[in-house]
């Protein structure tokens, strides 16, 4: 189940889930959650319960389907993402081409991961990038958080 999971074949998720009982763990959630399979996230959610971790709204944030990750927010209220999941040394937050939407939905729906280290190192990190994504990312930080480049690490 979990490779069909993986692989967006809902039908065959669906055969799995009436005609056996093992094979589905986790993963496929996160695996759906991740590569954007939003139908496959819902069916998983109603009908297998083990599938129902954070780490599926994580992966989720990580590769920009903030659709899903908010669906999945409301739905698993819950389950808080840790901060740590959102270090700026791990450059998947930031590394999709919505990256300022990503940084504005942590924002909005979990506030407490984008603290004044946070946004002091994302600052570093992309202050000296050329690219519009990386300007626009630390335009906005200047205007959201003028005093996080003052944090002591």
């Amino acid at each position: 189940m979990n490779t069909a999971a993986y692989l967006g074949r809902l039908e065959a998720v669906k055969w799995l889930h009436a005609n056996r009982t093992e094979g589905c763990t986790s993963n496929a959630m996160h695996y759906s959650a991740r590569l954007g399979r939003f139908e496959m996230v819902k069916w998983l959610y109603l009908n297998r319960p083990e599938s129902h971790t954070s780490e599926a709204i994580v992966r989720a944030i990580r590769s920009g389907h903030l659709r899903i990750a908010y669906w999945l927010a409301r739905k698993y209220p819950k389950y808080s993402i840790h901060c740590y999941w959102f270090d700026i040394a791990d450059k998947r937050l930031v590394s999709s081409s919505n990256s300022l939407e990503v940084l504005l939905f942590l924002r909005a729906v979990y506030p407490y991961v984008v603290t004044a280290n946070f946004t002091r190192l994302l600052r570093s990190d992309y202050s000296n990038e050329k690219s519009l994504m990386h300007r626009a990312i630390v335009s906005w930080l200047d205007d959201t958080f003028p005093c996080a480049e003052e944090v002591e690490p």
